[in-house]
């Protein structure tokens, strides 16, 4: 009778979970670097575009995560700069998303901190190559940070830049590009697993009670 009602209590958790959309992981960033961000120097070996740089550059990566945001902690910019950002898998254009016009009211300054771009959807964990561009006559220079992460993870065009992703999965966050990646579940896969373990362990905690109620 306890475990009929323990199945019932878990299909009850997956229906909850399934109508309202709830993670069973925090959303978090990980990053392609571990060190501080360097937060005073818009030029050194900043990853920039526009001024005295071509208009676009790229970034190629490997993730084991899936995610859904893309955050740059700090970025100087011409006044009203509007950044593009493409994410290719391949040839594939996987997503895009735009910043700006960008404008620090406080500083008076096109220079803001936490530059977030939303890409509308979860992208699924695997290798791409993100385009960063501007219009004719504005610029960005993206900050970088110490212990930055090696070639064998991180390609950059120009300079490099410090950057993360938002997931909600528990993976290392950026591998190397040799690496083989699986992504993680997603939607309705996600939920139906994290309940099998729901399940699983609300059964053995059953089976726990019954032997020592013997």
């Amino acid at each position: 009778m306890k475990k009929i009602i323990t199945i019932l209590v878990a299909v009850a958790m997956i229906a909850t979970l399934a109508m309202t959309g709830v993670s069973a992981a925090d959303g978090h960033y990980v990053w392609n670097h571990s060190g501080d961000v360097n937060y005073d120097d818009p030029w050194g070996e900043t990853t920039m575009i526009g001024f005295q740089s071509p208009l676009t550059t790229t970034i190629r990566f490997k993730t084991d995560v899936n995610f859904s945001k893309i955050m740059f902690p700090m970025v100087w910019n011409q006044p009203q700069t509007v950044i593009t950002l493409k994410l290719y898998q391949g040839e594939t254009l996987a997503a895009t998303a735009q910043v700006g016009p960008i404008f620090n009211e406080a500083a008076k300054s096109g220079d803001v901190r936490d530059v977030e771009f939303d890409l509308g959807k979860k992208v699924l964990a695997g290798e791409y190559t993100m385009e960063l561009s501007v219009e004719e006559g504005f610029y960005s220079f993206f900050a970088y940070a110490a212990e930055p992460l090696s070639e064998e993870y991180i390609e950059y065009e120009i300079g490099h830049a410090m950057f993360g992703l938002y997931t909600t999965d528990n993976g290392a966050g950026f591998v190397a590009f040799a690496t083989e990646v699986t992504p993680p579940p997603t939607g309705d896969a996600a939920i139906v697993a994290t309940a099998v373990l729901a399940i699983a362990a609300m059964d053995v905690t059953v089976v726990l009670v019954k032997k020592k109620a013997r």
